[in-house]
């Protein structure tokens, strides 16, 4: 099948949660065979259990499911993007110092290549609670690769900076640099950020530039906190569920990459909450592509 359509379903759940570039080697998604109904919408617990990645065809059925694993202190450790046809697909596992309530690491699989890539990622915070840095160990088993990624993030008021430094190992040894600039919401989600990298042509330049718009209402990821493991926001290529996580739902996004000469890329989001003020129910529209999102929760 075409490698396209999870893509947009993948960054739909991103933008909700939300969604950094990963790396410029991102993954392409094959298209989820429509086998399973879609589960009912209504719930009243705060803990995520699933989410349905749904069909908005004329045949309503499951594409994929994530799903989220606890431990006795109520925090996510894990989640799970199952393709309902043929078995695990990504997964993010996450670590914790004692009764800490962010995670200081978090490791990545890709099963979609004949050997899962791997990335582990060290996390670190200041005193209130804002990450400070993120360093990541990728291994590509398939393309006999490795990567190492060190994104430090610096503040002022309204505004956080990401200095991002990526080294790929193979075949031989190329270093690329990324600066970000991102205005920031009172809530620390961001509004806009321009993005600069030597990745291009060996000299800083402008790369791209972003905007997004948000409601009130904190995402489930913020509230069990492990947002802050997904803020490492160095692109805006296309993003991600493992990418920039905010901390309120979006609504809204434009995306334009200024060295491509593209047109802007824009989405709209809608969302149905229940009476936590979580989703249950979410849609995307990006140009002609619609998609749709149903969200389960469980009692711990």
């Amino acid at each position: 099948m075409k490698k396209n359509k999870l893509k947009k379903i993948t960054k739909l759940f991103l933008l909700l949660f939300l969604t950094t570039i990963f790396i410029s080697c991102q993954k392409e998604v094959d298209d989820f065979d429509n086998i399973v109904n879609p589960p009912a919408v209504i719930n009243d617990s705060i803990y995520l259990d699933k989410i349905y990645v749904v069909n908005a065809g004329a045949v309503i059925d499951t594409q994929g499911i994530y799903s989220f694993t606890y431990d006795v202190q109520k925090r996510i450790t894990g989640w799970i993007l199952t393709d309902v046809a043929t078995g695990p697909y990504i997964s993010y596992t996450y670590y914790y110092n004692g009764t800490d309530t962010v995670p200081f690491k978090s490791l990545f699989i890709d099963y979609d290549s004949p050997i899962p890539d791997t990335t582990i990622t060290f996390h670190s915070y200041d005193a209130n609670g804002r990450n400070l840095q993120d360093s990541s160990y990728s291994v590509f088993p398939s393309m006999s690769n490795s990567i190492i990624s060190t994104y430090k993030y610096s503040y002022a008021p309204g505004k956080r900076y990401c200095d991002g430094k990526i080294e790929n190992f193979q075949p031989t040894s190329i270093i690329s640099l990324y600066r970000d600039t991102a205005t920031l919401d009172a809530s620390g989600n961001i509004l806009t950020c321009i993005r600069y990298t030597d990745a291009i042509s060996g000299t800083m330049e402008l790369f791209s530039n972003a905007n997004y718009t948000y409601d009130n209402k904190a995402t489930p990821f913020a509230r069990q906190n492990i947002f802050r493991a997904h803020q490492n926001f160095i692109s805006n290529e296309e993003i991600l569920l493992y990418e920039y996580m905010p901390y309120n739902q979006m609504l809204s996004y434009q995306e334009t990459f200024v060295l491509a000469g593209t047109t802007p890329i824009n989405g709209n989001l809608s969302v149905i909450y229940n009476s936590n003020n979580l989703p249950v129910k979410s849609t995307q529209v990006e140009g002609t592509q619609t998609s749709i999102l149903q969200y389960t929760y469980k009692p711990l």
